[in-house]
């Protein structure tokens, strides 16, 4: 019965966006032009609105006003307006507030964008060619949520019951009671929308910690991201994780306090020109 109404939610979420489709694809493309970018945004009416009012926050400062796609990008740079690109396609997930997970819209898409930025900056440390793909994994890595939403609230006591009585982790909990947890269903989500196994796979595994094990980098750096980012306070909910486990996946990966510290206050200053779209 829930396995259905998951496959159901999941066949009902809206498509990912065509634009933000195409923009996953040419992130990764280091032969990448001015035009091919031009080509892909221009129709598209959210994203080059959200460009132009980044261009002219406050952050900038810009003493002109810009008022064409073409300068906002040679302003902003190709990198910076792809991944716009690919905020503004998820906007629309991260909308409405996720009351089964108790999450606000707005928080929800902190979080991602801050996952994000870390996972990018993070995994580009060992391979600057998987950084983009990586950009992308942080900002879908819990669209599960949204598709399980309901379902975890209907489910909730049951749930939290397993957490507080059996010392069940949240996401162990999800998958006693409906048979699947958000990070496996987001998974299936990615595979749904066509985006290629390198983001379906760290999505689906990251709350899977023998899978961080077995040494997949993707997975190791969405597992880390996402918890660091929950640690510094840029994501809320009720999440449960082991503390043992996440020092073991930053040794894996090698990275120390120090450089966390520092990557951390990079994704804090990066946050600061979104906040167009999260201070509102």
């Amino acid at each position: 019965m829930l396995e259905g109404d998951i496959l159901f939610s999941i066949e009902s979420l809206p498509p990912f966006p065509e634009t933000s489709r195409r923009a996953v694809e040419i992130l990764g493309d280091p032969n990448r032009s001015l035009s091919d970018i031009l080509e892909i945004i221009k129709y598209d009416q959210s994203i080059t609105a959200n460009l132009l009012r980044m261009c002219n926050s406050a952050y900038f400062g810009f003493v002109r006003k810009i008022t064409s796609i073409e300068q906002a990008v040679a302003l902003m740079g190709d990198q910076a307006v792809l991944e716009l690109a690919m905020i503004s396609g998820s906007l629309s997930y991260y909308s409405q507030d996720i009351p089964g997970y108790r999450l606000e819209g707005k928080g929800m898409l902190r979080h991602s964008i801050s996952c994000a930025l870390l996972s990018q900056i993070l995994g580009g440390r060992r391979d600057k060619t998987a950084s983009s793909m990586l950009f992308t994994v942080g900002l879908l890595h819990d669209i599960g949520k949204v598709v399980l939403s309901s379902l975890v609230r209907d489910r909730f006591v049951e749930i939290l019951k397993l957490v507080e009585e059996e010392n069940y982790s949240f996401v162990e909990a999800e998958r006693e009671v409906l048979g699947m947890d958000h990070a496996q269903v987001g998974g299936e989500v990615a595979k749904k929308w066509g985006l290629p196994e390198t983001i379906q796979n760290p999505i689906s595994g990251h709350h899977d910690f023998e899978r961080v094990r077995q040494g997949d980098w993707n997975t190791i750096i969405i597992y880390i991201s996402d918890r660091s980012c929950k640690l510094a306070g840029l994501g809320v909910g009720v999440d449960s994780w082991s503390f043992q486990e996440f020092r073991e996946a930053l040794r894996m990966a090698r990275i120390t306090e120090e450089q966390m510290d520092r990557s951390l206050a990079e994704v804090k200053r990066q946050l600061k020109k979104m906040s167009f779209l999260l201070d509102n």
